[in-house]
């Protein structure tokens, strides 16, 4: 999930930026971001690097045409996409339509590949625990346990493990970490829209996953009304903590 829009990039997007390694792209490189929420990192990175193109997918209609929306306020709006697509299965109809890219958060050809995952299972930690809320828990960890090369919860303390595996060296990986807190009335509004757009748009793709692995529409409102009222709530706030890399072509 992107932190509001109102924050400024952070790691590993952070290690992307001048000094090194940047000076090993040309001015007019490519950025791929998948899981762009609502722009707010694809957008500023655009604002700072003029040449490049920037493409952000997300799952879900709300947060593309959000980012759609801020690029527009941002003036970059000619040089960044952003589509609705699938994590699992977006690398080829990418390519036909905008071709390769520099700088990805999945997969890059001879570039740069930038990684975020939660560490902590369910990425992260409430307050309070609403009810719906155990059934959310129980409902991502069965939809990520489907998925077709896709993460697991908690997979950041394995990230390194992940990239090394994949074929990169240990000397061509950045490592680092982060967090994120939503505590203020608008970064818990931003989730919570989110959260309340995938459980009730019956179009999506998240909404169809969820189904597919049991859920019911009930259960899914019910867990739509959890997230509703724990942005009501003046106590309620929550954390994520997350593992970072980035791996260099050298």
């Amino acid at each position: 999930m992107a932190p509001p829009s109102s924050q400024p990039p952070r790691n590993p997007y952070l290690l992307l930026l001048p000094p090194p390694p940047f000076i090993i792209l040309p001015p007019n490189f490519t950025f791929l971001d998948v899981g762009c929420g609502p722009g707010s990192i694809t957008t500023d990175l655009a604002s700072r690097f003029p040449q490049a193109r920037f493409t952000g997918v997300e799952p879900g209609k709300l947060f593309v045409d959000k980012a759609t929306t801020l690029a527009e306020e941002r003036g970059v709006s000619t040089r960044t996409n952003f589509v609705i697509g699938d994590a699992e299965n977006l690398e080829a109809g990418l390519e036909r339509e905008f071709g390769t890219f520099d700088v990805g958060l999945r997969k890059s050809k001879g570039g740069i590949v930038a990684a975020r995952e939660a560490i902590s299972k369910n990425g992260d930690s409430f307050y309070p625990l609403l009810p719906g809320f155990e059934k959310w828990q129980k409902l991502t960890n069965s939809m990520a346990g489907v998925q077709q090369g896709g993460s697991l919860p908690g997979f950041g303390s394995k990230l390194l493990e992940a990239a090394l595996k994949a074929g990169w060296s240990r000397d061509q990986i950045k490592t680092g970490a982060s967090n994120w807190v939503y505590s203020e009335p608008a970064e818990k509004k931003l989730w919570v829209e989110s959260m309340v757009g995938m459980l009730e748009n019956q179009d999506s793709e998240w909404y169809k996953k969820a189904v597919g692995v049991g859920a019911t529409q009930e259960e899914l409102q019910e867990i739509a009304e959890g997230w509703k009222e724990w942005e009501r709530r003046d106590e309620s706030w929550s954390a994520f903590v997350s593992a970072e890399l980035v791996c260099l072509h050298c």
